[in-house]
């Protein structure tokens, strides 16, 4: 009966059930393969050492959450694995999408609609402003310092107009910041004042980020308060005193991981297979929502905010999506195809374009990485990259996670 009883109307939630049984036809393709495998045909046994090991992990709303064993070289290994999770709203249903990135991973996505779910996400805040008469006249002149947990940004003044005082981004007025715990993060924002030496914040707005709904752009005022700002931003119901005034914020939440989250990529393994595959997916043209996205066209993240108004990673975008005739030409450029104008290329041109798309030409184990030695140097130095990110972590206080759920 409890099984079968929808959820209350109020109260969407749910358990995620999954079970992985077996996956079949599982190969690798052979860039360097001998002419005498050519002749006999690309079948590939039972236990072959040409054949991948295999593993399947799990996940959901951009988050990794389980991962099985590992089957060593089996071309149709058996799991029979599950995992359940909670889900904030099961309304806005799932879309479930089978990856071959190694042909060992999965993608659920919540869809459809609004509403909350997703810990990933980027804050987009389009402006800031308040009326003359609701600030103190010492904050006027400030600059705004927005942040969250692992992103920045800074809004200066651009004017008055019908009475109220305006902050905007540097470029398109647009500051994007990365949020990676939205759940218990809150996007602070600091009126600061230049003086001589550290700079002063006299006042402070704070915004809980779980009382924003997703992909809608909304407009809150905010209580301006001047006083604990730590105690401020650790404490969701607080009393923080009579507040100094007020100011609307407009906004809107990116749900999922986008390119603000490059820096988060660089120290958390999980955030980084869970953006390789993601991009792959998105090159395959398997999901429709693999980054988070801006503007109501559906376009993904542009650098509208230079790296003083936001935290920009300034490397490579992660929008490869749209390029596949492109990586076709590279791929026959790197398996010997010799065409007229591959010929008429200046090496220059091929360089930056190998360097432009060479993450997918890596996935499929094209240019430089089609060789055996180059891909386990590659191996060896994640592996030493990723020792010392857990070095560097177990020295830092920070907060306990439960981890990936694995098999027992």
């Amino acid at each position: 009966m409890v099984a079968s009883t929808h959820p209350l109307h109020d109260s969407p939630t749910g358990i995620l059930s999954l079970q992985i049984h077996q996956i079949t036809g599982l190969e690798l393709e052979l860039i360097n393969k001998p002419r005498d495998d050519e002749e006999m045909g690309s079948d590939t046994a039972e236990g072959s050492d040409e054949l991948p090991s295999s593993y399947c992990t799990v996940i959901l709303n951009h988050q990794k959450i389980f991962k099985t064993r590992t089957k060593p070289k089996s071309s149709n290994p058996f799991f029979n694995a599950g995992t359940e999770r909670f889900v904030r709203d099961v309304s806005r249903g799932f879309n479930p999408s089978p990856n071959p990135k190694t042909a060992h991973t999965s993608i659920v996505e919540e869809r459809r609609g609004h509403g909350f779910g997703w810990d990933y996400g980027t804050v987009e805040v389009t402006d800031c402003a308040s009326h003359s008469d609701k600030l103190p006249a010492a904050l006027h002149k400030s600059r705004l310092k927005i942040r969250t947990s692992i992103s920045r940004g800074k809004m200066h003044r651009t004017g008055d107009g019908d009475g109220k005082i305006r902050w905007q981004g540097k470029r398109d007025g647009l500051v994007s910041l990365a949020v990676q715990q939205r759940y218990r993060s809150c996007l602070v924002i600091e009126f600061r004042i230049n003086r001589l030496g550290r700079d002063h914040t006299p006042a402070f707005a704070v915004l809980w980020l779980q009382n924003v709904i997703d992909e809608q752009k909304q407009s809150m005022t905010l209580p301006v308060y001047g006083g604990d700002l730590k105690r401020a931003e650790s404490n969701y119901d607080c009393n923080l005193g009579e507040p100094m005034g007020s100011v609307m914020v407009t906004l809107r939440f990116r749900r999922g991981l986008g390119r603000y989250h490059h820096r988060l990529e660089k120290h958390n393994s999980n955030v980084h297979d869970v953006m390789e595959v993601l991009n792959t997916a998105m090159d395959n043209k398997e999901v429709q929502h693999s980054m988070s996205e801006t503007g109501d066209n559906g376009s993904e993240n542009s650098p509208s905010s230079d790296s003083s108004d936001s935290s920009d990673p300034g490397g490579k975008s992660s929008t490869h999506g749209g390029i596949r005739s492109e990586l076709s030409e590279l791929k026959a450029k790197s398996s010997g195809d010799k065409g007229m104008e591959s010929r008429s290329s200046s090496p220059l041109k091929e360089f930056r374009e190998y360097s432009e798309h060479s993450d997918q030409l890596h996935r499929h184990h094209r240019g430089l990485m089609q060789w055996k030695g180059a891909r386990t140097a590659k191996w060896m130095k994640t592996r030493i990259e990723d020792g010392k990110d857990k070095i560097a972590n177990s020295l830092k206080h920070q907060d306990r996670n439960p981890g990936i759920e694995t098999e027992v």
